[in-house]
């Protein structure tokens, strides 16, 4: 006799975050299906903790991963402009999450001498746009202009959103655990 088990298991962290963030970026290409703006979901707390995973897991390997940051960005862009009223709720939860996690500390720790040397300019160069996201997210709106590229099939934020969605897709293919415990091995 076999007998089928059809309990309901519980999803990990891991996949709970691997779910969330596949919902959040579906929404967010809903921005860009027939030139409507929609508000895209809220990711939610597993997925803020797979997002700062994941971009600490890009990060080491290439020193700065502004791609995955200009998506979360864009989140808020779009949320802003159709709320009218400038907010940075994704990027401050995905922030809080990179400092709970102690990436910054991570880092140190797992960079190779030469994504070290891109990973100090970048965050002394580049990430100060994303950290101070209110200030980023207003020059984004007051350039009217800049805001209809922006949603063209090559405009900077598809592009952003493809190669983040490319990179995810690619890590599950492969396998690999870019959870915060295995994000913290050297290679």
């Amino acid at each position: 006799m076999v007998l089928e088990d059809t309990t309901q298991r519980a999803l990990s962290a891991s996949q709970r975050g691997k779910a969330e963030v596949t919902g959040w970026l579906n929404s967010l290409d809903q921005v860009f299906k027939d030139g409507a703006v929609h508000v895209p979901t809220e990711v939610g707390d597993a997925g803020i903790n797979y997002l700062a995973s994941f971009y600490f897991f890009c990060a080491v390997r290439g020193g700065g991963c502004a791609f995955i940051l200009d998506t979360i960005l864009e989140c808020d862009v779009i949320r802003s402009k159709e709320e009218k009223s400038v907010s940075c709720s994704t990027m401050s939860r995905f922030w809080k999450a990179w400092l709970a996690a102690d990436y910054d500390e991570r880092a140190k720790y797992s960079l190779s001498p030469a994504v070290a040397e891109k990973f100090d300019d970048f965050n002394a160069t580049q990430r100060p746009r994303y950290v101070r996201c209110k200030e980023t997210v207003a020059l984004v709106l007051a350039d009217r202009s800049a805001l209809e590229a922006r949603y063209a099939p090559a405009g900077e934020a598809r592009i952003s959103l493809d190669r983040t969605r490319k990179l995810l897709e690619e890590i599950w293919q492969k396998g690999i655990d870019i959870s915060p415990q295995s994000a913290t091995t050297t290679r």
